[in-house]
């Protein structure tokens, strides 16, 4: 906090006219400004006391546009570093990451600022714009508009993020369409889709 002198002239020669009236209530406003500043720091440090402790996982999933192929093991590695580094600049924590050659598994622990669209949002306009950029693909790369977004219990954690860091080889065995449309029944996600 930076501390703030106010110097206060007296009058040098009689063509100077300050009264020690006018010193009084100059000491005054400076007095009630200093007040002003001690409580705003005051609510600032009580605030700090308040915080918010939240603990809620959610596991996002998305696919290349189309489901096109795109993410090759070079560009996997590439991509999922960058997204993790990108997503620490805007406060997002990802506590695991991967996928395949047509989508991403993301685990993220939420924070009390960004909402569960917000975060897809961030994570995917900026990593496409970042592959674009880099040129990483042949044709021009994007990401399907719509995405899966499941919350994860305490329980779930280790069960997900070796889900997830199984990516692989799980699908030497199931397609991504497969793996989705299992997410889709799963969740109850068809009973929505139906009512759209």
């Amino acid at each position: 906090m930076k501390t703030v002198i106010k110097t206060v002239m007296m009058p040098q020669s009689k063509n100077e006219s300050a009264t020690m009236n006018d010193v009084v209530n100059d000491n005054r406003i400076e007095h009630s400004i200093v007040n002003c500043i001690f409580e705003c720091v005051e609510i600032q440090i009580k605030n700090l006391k308040y915080m918010s402790y939240i603990k809620v996982y959610v596991h996002y999933v998305w696919s290349t546009k189309n489901r096109f192929p795109f993410l090759n093991d070079s560009i996997r590695s590439q991509l999922f570093a960058h997204i993790r580094e990108n997503a620490k600049t805007k406060n997002i924590y990802i506590d695991f990451i991967n996928g395949y050659t047509d989508h991403v598994h993301v685990l993220v622990s939420l924070n009390d600022d960004l909402s569960i669209g917000r975060i897809a949002q961030l994570i995917k306009g900026e990593s496409s714009h970042w592959i674009n950029q880099l040129q990483l693909t042949t044709s021009k790369f994007e990401w399907q508009d719509e995405y899966l977004a499941i919350g994860v219990g305490d329980d779930k954690l280790n069960i997900v993020r070796n889900y997830i860091a199984r990516q692989v080889e799980h699908h030497s065995k199931v397609t991504f369409e497969e793996e989705y449309n299992k997410f889709i029944e799963r969740y109850g996600f068809e009973i929505v889709k139906k009512s759209i």
